[in-house]
Parts: C-alpha cells; structure tokens; sequence
C-alpha cells in the first residue's frame, strides 16, 4: 500500500483527485486480494481527499464508504463497517433529497409558465 501511495502522490501530488481515484483502484485491487490492510489504508486516503475536494455529500464520497464498510466488515470491525454504512446513506440521503427538491422546483417552474 505505501508503495502505490507513494506512486501515485509522485504522479499526482498529495491532494489531487487523481490521487484519490488511484488509492480507490488501488484498495480495490488489495481488498480483491484479501491485503485488508492495505486496502483500508487506501481507501482511507480515498475518503479523506474525496470530501476534502468534493464535500462530504458527493456521491464519490458515498462509494469509498461503502468500500470502507466492506473492508471493516472483512476485518472484523461491525461497528466500524455499520458507521461507514450510515455514513453513506446519509450521504446518498442528502443527494435524493437535493435531486428531488430540483426536480419540484423545475416542475413549479414548467407549472407557471403554462
């Protein structure tokens, strides 16, 4: 894990998306491979620079958690696997909630305009 870290944070710098969509691809790879330590400290990095760049309600954010909750479930950690789980239902929550209030607004819209 340090070495793909390593690799990418050369090619991409230390807060980048890219960054963050290697360690994604990267964890995915070790959790395929049952290196469930690496592939948690990845996915970390993932979820860190995801909300740092997107904010803790994108839907990138929501997939790295879920990844997390498997990760945690795989080593053991219950509770750390349903706090990730909750984390990402409320994120994807506050995303159904935004896309719904914009499509009532587009409607009110349509509405008074006919």
């Amino acid at each position: 894990a340090d070495s793909a870290l390593k690799l990418f944070t050369n090619l991409y710098g230390h807060e980048s998306l890219q960054l963050a969509d290697g360690s994604y691809q990267a964890a995915l790879m070790y959790l395929g491979l049952q290196k469930l330590d690496e592939a948690e400290k990845l996915m970390n990095v993932t979820v860190k620079i995801r909300e740092q760049l997107l904010g803790r309600d994108h839907q990138s954010v929501a997939d790295a958690l879920l990844q997390m909750g498997k990760i945690s479930t795989r080593l053991g950690n219950k509770e750390d696997a349903q706090e990730y789980q909750l984390r990402a239902n409320r994120v994807m929550g506050a995303r159904s909630r935004k896309l719904q209030a914009g499509i009532a607004a587009t409607r009110t819209k349509k509405d008074a305009a006919e």
